[in-house]
């Protein structure tokens, strides 16, 4: 379970850089390492990757508890965990690319995923 804690770790990081890197072109790095006085100017998909990685912070704390209480108890939620990333990785890229109704479906999916580590818990 360790090791699934990690990669969910680097996933969500790889997440916050994301906006950052769909602007790259557009946007001066020295924007993006600076004090932020103003806002930048992110493209638009630069935004939804923004908005995507807002979205996966409300989940972040949850996961988290439910990862480390796995440990704790000793319970393999491992596969359930990596379902929930990939349910998540396809999220980010389908909210990037604007398909609503698919988004709202696997973020449900995704939700679907928390609970069977609740159920697995219990």
């Amino acid at each position: 379970m360790f090791d699934v804690l990690i990669i969910f770790l680097i996933f969500y990081l790889l997440q916050l850089m994301l906006p950052m890197l769909l602007s790259i072109k557009s946007v001066p790095f020295s924007d993006f390492a600076g004090a932020r006085d103003k806002s930048i100017d992110l493209s638009l998909y630069s935004q939804r990757a923004d908005r995507s990685v807002r979205n996966f912070r409300e989940s972040l704390p949850v996961v988290l508890m439910l990862i480390a209480l796995s440990i704790a108890l000793d319970i393999d939620n491992s596969q359930t965990v990596m379902y929930f990333i990939y349910t998540r990785i396809v999220y980010t890229l389908v909210y990037i690319m604007a398909i609503p109704h698919l988004r709202t479906l696997i973020w449900f999916l995704s939700l679907w995923f928390i609970a069977q580590m609740v159920i697995n818990l219990i």
